[in-house]
């Protein structure tokens, strides 16, 4: 997995006006589940702030842009996320999550 955390100049290039801190990742990685969504993931009782979770998600595209200009190039991709795990770090079953988000496999494989 790749660690998205911005470096010191991503961070204030981030921020559209003074603000107190420097956000530590890009805009837009911060999930947010609510009652409902717990519930669907099973999570029974809150975790505590700073528990590591790990997080495992099917998405499908939604847009993609690319372009450039005498000063930059940009690309990006919009995903919404479709399918999600949820479990204490390192306690997602990776198989049995595949084949509950992704169904048998057509070569056979599980």
């Amino acid at each position: 997995m790749t660690h998205m955390k911005l470096s010191s100049k991503e961070a204030t290039e981030a921020m559209p006006t003074a603000m107190p801190e420097k956000p530590e990742y890009p805009y837009g990685l911060r999930l947010r589940l609510e009652k409902e969504e717990l519930e669907k993931l099973g999570i029974k009782e809150l975790p505590k702030v700073g528990e590591i979770f790990t997080v495992e998600a099917k998405a499908h595209v939604l847009s993609v842009s690319a372009g450039a200009s005498q000063e930059h190039e940009h690309a990006s991709m919009e995903l919404q996320i479709t399918h999600m795990g949820l479990g204490e770090d390192g306690e997602v079953k990776s198989a049995h999550l595949a084949k509950k988000m992704y169904g048998e496999m057509k070569d056979g494989n599980k």
